[in-house]
């Protein structure tokens, strides 16, 4: 019966390292899926945020080409205004070159018919006697 007992002993002891084993075993399981979900988490996030940046980049970019195109306008405005300008100053030039020329040509001369004035001490004298 002594030799059961240790055979059931022995039995016991492998039963429970057998059961250590798969504990650890199960505990690693669990930790990998833990982990995989951890990962798969991660990853739709950092998914969705690389698809956010990159909408951002490419509405940037539209951005941009817009703002390029309203340079070239307002460059081109600017230009026009610029020949706008030239054109107003020659045109300015000319005409007071012109204006000049004719008061230049036109002479004007006043002539005043004014009564000779009077002795206005004579006058005064004059009342006074009066």
């Amino acid at each position: 019966m002594g030799h059961y007992l240790k055979t059931i002993e022995e039995l016991r002891a492998q039963i429970y390292t057998n059961s250590v084993g798969i504990a650890c075993i199960v505990l690693k399981t669990d930790n990998a899926c833990l982990a995989t979900d951890d990962f798969r988490l991660k990853y739709e996030t950092e998914l969705a945020m690389n698809q956010s940046v990159e909408n951002d980049i490419h509405g940037l970019c539209e951005v941009i080409e817009d703002i390029n195109v309203t340079q070239l306008q307002l460059k081109m405005e600017i230009e026009t205004l610029r020949e706008k300008l030239l054109f107003m100053k020659k045109s300015n030039e000319e005409e007071v070159k012109g204006l000049q020329n004719l008061i230049d040509n036109s002479r004007l001369t006043v002539e005043l018919d004014a009564p000779k004035s009077q002795n206005l001490s004579k006058i005064m004298v004059d009342i006074q006697a009066q």
